[in-house]
C-alpha cells in the first residue's frame, strides 16, 4: 500500500494523519530505536463499529455456547461476593437478586437438556421453550444491569465472564463464528434493533423483564488501512482495549488488522491450564481510564525509548485519559459518539483546533444505520 485512502475520513482529519505520520516515517529504523514511533488504538467503536464483548455475551446466549456446570454458573453470578458491596443499593433497586436466582435455575435447566452433551435434538426446538426465552430476556438485563454498576476488579471474578472454560483456540473459533452472525463481513452492514422479553409461561421470582440490543458489527476499513500503512511506515500499531484479553486477541489478530497477539492488550483474566478463567489479574493494569495510560507506560513505551504514542484513537471516557495524558502525542482521535460527558471537551477541543497546522484534537463523524464512517466531524444515525 503506497498510498492511503481517504475513503470516509473527514479531510481534514486525513490530511492531519497523513502528515504526521509521513513526517514520522521518513527515516526507517529499527524496534528500540528512540526515533520508532507507534500509534494506539482502543478497540470496540474506535477499529469497528460495534462493541465486541457485548456481541460476544449474545451470540453465546443465542447458540448456549457454555462451558460451566450449573455450580460453577452460580457460584460466578451469585450475589454474596465481594464486588457486589460498593452497589448493593443498587443491586436491590433493580431486583438482582431474584434475577439471580431465575438465572440460576434456568442454567441448570438448560446445561442438563442441552449445555452438557449437546445433543441431536436441535437448539431451535429448544430456543423455542419458554424457559430458554426467559433466560434469553433475563440474561441480557443482568448484563446490561452489571456492566452499568460494576467494574473489574484485580482478584476477582467478573460476573459477566460466562466464557469462562473455553481454550484460547476455541473462544478463537466462536469468535470468528460470531462476527459471521454480527455481519462483520457484510459487503453493507447493517443495524439491527433486537428485543428481547420473558416468556409468559415462565417469569420466575423476577417476573416479566425486558431488554434491547442493537446487533451488528463492522470493521472501520480506514482504520485498518491506516495500521497497515503506518507499518510500511515503521511505525507500529498497538491495541489497548477494555474487552476481555481473550477475545480481543481473537478478533485483532485477523484480518482486516492482522495485528500480533502481543500487540494486542485487553482485559487480563486468569487461566487454569490452557481454560479461560472468569477472574482478573491482580498484578495486571486494568484497561479502561487511567489504566490504558499506564499498560502504554509500562508494557510499550519501554520499547520506544519511553516516548509517548504519536497518535491515539478513541471514542468514549474509557479512552479519555490516554487521549490526553501524553505530552508526546501529536494526533489524538475521538470517534464522534455524542456521548453527554467529559469527551464533550474533547469534541470542543477538536472544533477549535480545526484547520489548525499543529491541531492535535481530531473529531471523526460515523453513520450508525450503514454502520460506518463518514467524511464529516458529525455522527448520524441512532
Amino acid at each position: 500500500m503506497n498510498q492511503l485512502s481517504k475513503r470516509n475520513w473527514e479531510s481534514f482529519n486525513f490530511k492531519r494523519i497523513k502528515e504526521v505520520l509521513n513526517l514520522a516515517g521518513q527515516t526507517p529504523v529499527a524496534k528500540g530505536d528512540n526515533q520508532k514511533n507507534y500509534m494506539v488504538f482502543d478497540f470496540d467503536e474506535t477499529c469497528l463499529m460495534g462493541d465486541i464483548e457485548d456481541h460476544f455475551f449474545l451470540f453465546q446466549l443465542e447458540g448456549l455456547h457454555y462451558q460451566m456446570s450449573p455450580q460453577q454458573f452460580k457460584d460466578l453470578i451469585k450475589l454474596d461476593q465481594e464486588f457486589y458491596r460498593p452497589c448493593l443499593q443498587e443491586v436491590n433497586k433493580v431486583g438482582l437478586p431474584d434475577l439471580v436466582t431465575d438465572l440460576i435455575e434456568a442454567y441448570a435447566y438448560l446445561y442438563d437438556h442441552f449445555i452438557k452433551d449437546r445433543p441431536d435434538r436441535t437448539l431451535e426446538h429448544l430456543k423455542a421453550l419458554p424457559i430458554y426465552q426467559s433466560f434469553r430476556a433475563k440474561a441480557m438485563v443482568y448484563y446490561q444491569a452489571i456492566h452499568r454498576m460494576l467494574k473489574p476488579l484485580p482478584g476477582q471474578n467478573y460476573p459477566t465472564y460466562w466464557f469462562a472454560g473455553f481454550t484460547q483456540n476455541q473462544i478463537q473459533a466462536l469468535c470468528q463464528q460470531m462476527l459471521t452472525w454480527a455481519g462483520f463481513y457484510d459487503a453493507q452492514p447493517q443495524a439491527k434493533a433486537m428485543t428481547y422479553q420473558t416468556h409468559p409461561a415462565w417469569l420466575g421470582q423476577s417476573g416479566a423483564v425486558q431488554a434491547s440490543f442493537v446487533k451488528g458489527l463492522a470493521p472501520y476499513p480506514e482504520i485498518a488501512d491506516l495500521m497497515a500503512w503506518a507499518k510500511q511506515k515503521q511505525i507500529d500499531s498497538f491495541i489497548v482495549s477494555a474487552s476481555p484479553a481473550c477475545l480481543v486477541a481473537s478478533i485483532a489478530s485477523l484480518p482486516p488488522y492482522a495485528l500480533q497477539t502481543d500487540y494486542i492488550f485487553g482485559m487480563a483474566h486468569t487461566w487454569q491450564g490452557d481454560r479461560v478463567l472468569s477472574k482478573i489479574e491482580e498484578d495486571q493494569p486494568l484497561t479502561y481510564q487511567a489504566g490504558k495510560s499506564q499498560v502504554i507506560q509500562d508494557y510499550i513505551a519501554p520499547d520506544y525509548q519511553g516516548q509517548g504514542p504519536l497518535a491515539v484513537f478513541g471514542d468514549s471516557m474509557g479512552d479519555y485519559h490516554m487521549l490526553t495524558h501524553f505530552a508526546d502525542t501529536q494526533v489524538s482521535l475521538l470517534m464522534n459518539r455524542d456521548l453527554l460527558d467529559q469527551t464533550q471537551t474533547l469534541v470542543a477541543r477538536a472544533r477549535q483546533q480545526y484547520g489548525q497546522a499543529q491541531a492535535r484534537y481530531l473529531l471523526q463523524g460515523r453513520d450508525q444505520e450503514k454502520r460506518r464512517l463518514r467524511p464529516s466531524q458529525e455522527t448520524i444515525g441512532d
